[in-house]
């Protein structure tokens, strides 16, 4: 596992708040990090992300920091300054991300439970006795 952070960003505005803002630089700090523009599964797989992912990547990484950008309709699209986002960021939270298949896999009591309930979450099997 490589336990850098891997930040997925396009804006330099962001990297910089996330390295200068105390509580973001602190964990840069302690892991190292990555900073890319875009994402593939390779990238993501089983590291810490921060930045904005589909869900279908965000249930790769083993851990997704989430620092949500409140931006007005003209700033979209637009290279951000270090004083835009921190006008506009959120707080940075940490999401452990599952797939319902994945969650069933790996819950089987929580499976049957489903099952015995009449609701069929786990698309990956018929089921008990089906």
């Amino acid at each position: 596992m490589n336990y850098k952070v891997l930040i997925v960003t396009r804006h330099a505005g962001l990297i910089e708040y996330l390295e200068t803002n105390p509580d973001t630089r602190a964990v840069l700090d302690q892991f190292g990090y990555d900073i890319i523009n875009h994402a593939t599964e390779e990238h993501v797989k089983d590291r810490r992300v921060i930045g904005i992912l589909p869900m279908n990547l965000a249930a790769l990484t083993a851990w997704f920091g989430l620092l949500p950008l409140n931006l007005p309709l003209e700033l979209r699209g637009v290279e951000l300054t270090l004083e835009q986002v921190k006008q506009h960021v959120g707080q940075l939270t940490w999401f452990k991300v599952i797939s319902q298949d994945e969650h069933c896999r790996r819950n089987e009591a929580y499976q049957q439970e489903c099952w015995a309930a009449g609701n069929h979450p786990c698309t990956y099997d018929k089921g008990p006795g089906r």
